[in-house]
């Protein structure tokens, strides 16, 4: 005779139509004599511990399944039940049977029984978080993650505007486009068709985030009403002042202060982002390792700030190198880009120094000593003579005996031989 046969049996008996048989003493729906039948406890509602009571393992698996820890309900804990699991074909071991990233209870209610076998047939088959279920309710395409084509998806439609809105490019959450969505601001009482309700330059989404819900409507309350970039809400948590740009009046903004030295800086007139005032926040001359004291640590003559635009973040800590190193007004960086020598100050000894080359001839100019600034050595740079119309390679272009340089600096034409101081 089988367990459940022996089970009938006795819960047909004269035994168990005892008084105490009907009785549930560890309430997990099973009565007394089927507890006894079955080897279940009857005063714990769940005998094998293993999270499902004695009455539900009755049910969903069979007699003896109270007392088998290893034998649950739902073995793959999907939520699926092992008999419907049975009965549509999916596997009560794996909680996603077909491997498309659902698992088979999902695919049974929002697909139907078979669905968690057939990995091309999903609850949401666009992925746009609307289920096809609700697709096919509201009209939108469960092919199509944004049905009307707006910008918006399908699930953001439903959820923010309504159920068909998804069909109706003209309906969209945010018909400003201020990144406050229409349901907030009908809320509001802002205006879901202007980005700027009180027309105080602020969106009706920032004076939201920063202010509160109604300061979209009010021009007078803005994020930040002394206009120095760090919003009120701050100014009040940093002990500023919201109606003074510069709250200690030490010639920095409250907003500079707070992002180059920190939050309460800007209520200290002694503590500033450039102590040293020599262009580089102290912030990375602690970086560089240059002092926030004093404006050319190494004392080169030149400031830390200019090192390190010119050198390179640690060029202020070391007075050999310096931007300028053969002092020929050309620096380093640019004598690198040229090919001049940044340790010769006339890199091709034609007697003009490397700037002066760069200056009126162009960038490589300092490597070539047969082109200088002056070719015809008369004083007018050939640059000008390109101006004037005078000759670069004839220093008395007219041949009225006065150089092109001094008929220039005389107000007289260097062309016309008739025309001489």
């Amino acid at each position: 005779m089988t367990l459940i046969a022996a089970a009938a049996l006795f819960a047909s008996s004269a035994f168990a139509r005892l008084p105490w048989a009907e009785r549930d003493p560890d309430h997990d729906g099973l009565q007394n004599a089927y507890e006894v039948a079955y080897g279940t406890n009857r005063h714990l509602a769940d005998t094998d511990g293993d999270g499902w009571n004695d009455y539900d393992e009755y049910v969903y698996v069979g007699a003896g399944a109270g007392t088998d820890a290893t034998n649950t309900p739902d073995d793959d804990g999907d939520s699926l039940y092992d008999v419907y699991e049975s009965i549509f074909g999916t596997s009560d071991t794996v909680a996603d049977t077909d491997g498309d990233g659902w698992d088979d209870y999902e695919e049974y209610v929002y697909v139907g029984g078979a669905a968690g076998t057939d990995a091309s047939d999903t609850p949401d088959d666009d992925g746009d978080y609307l289920y096809d279920v609700y697709e096919q309710l509201f009209g939108t395409d469960d092919n199509d993650s944004d049905t009307d084509g707006d910008g918006w998806t399908d699930y953001e439609e439903y959820v923010y505007v309504g159920g068909t809105a998804g069909t109706d490019a003209s309906d969209t959450p945010d018909d400003d486009g201020d990144y406050l969505y229409d349901v907030y601001e009908q809320l509001f009482g802002t205006d879901d068709n202007d980005s700027d309700t009180d027309g105080d330059g602020w969106t009706d989404y920032e004076e939201y985030v920063y202010v509160g819900h109604h300061a979209g409507t009010n021009p007078y309350n803005t994020p930040d009403d002394d206009g120095d970039g760090l919003y009120d809400v701050y100014e009040r948590l940093f002990g500023t002042s919201d109606r003074k740009e510069d709250t200690d009046g030490d010639g920095w903004t409250d907003y500079e202060e707070y992002v180059y030295v920190g939050h309460h800086a800007g209520s200290n007139p002694r503590n500033t982002p450039d102590d040293d005032g020599d262009g580089l926040y102290d912030v990375y001359e602690s970086i560089f390792g240059t002092s926030d004291r004093y404006e050319d640590t190494d004392g080169d003559g030149w400031t830390d700030y200019e090192e390190y635009v010119y050198v390179g973040g640690t060029g202020g800590t070391d007075a050999s190198d310096t931007p300028d190193d053969d002092s020929d007004g050309l620096y380093d960086v640019y004598e690198a880009i040229f090919g001049t020598d940044d340790t010769l100050s006339d890199t091709d000894g034609d007697g003009w120094s490397d700037y002066d080359e760069y200056v009126y001839v162009g960038g490589v100019a300092g490597t070539d000593a047969s082109d200088t600034p002056d070719d015809d050595s008369d004083g007018l740079y050939d640059v000008y003579e390109a101006i004037f119309g005078t000759d670069d390679t004839l220093s008395d272009t007219d041949g009225d005996s006065w150089d092109d340089y001094l008929e220039y600096v005389y107000g007289y034409s260097g062309t016309d031989a008739t025309d001489h101081p």
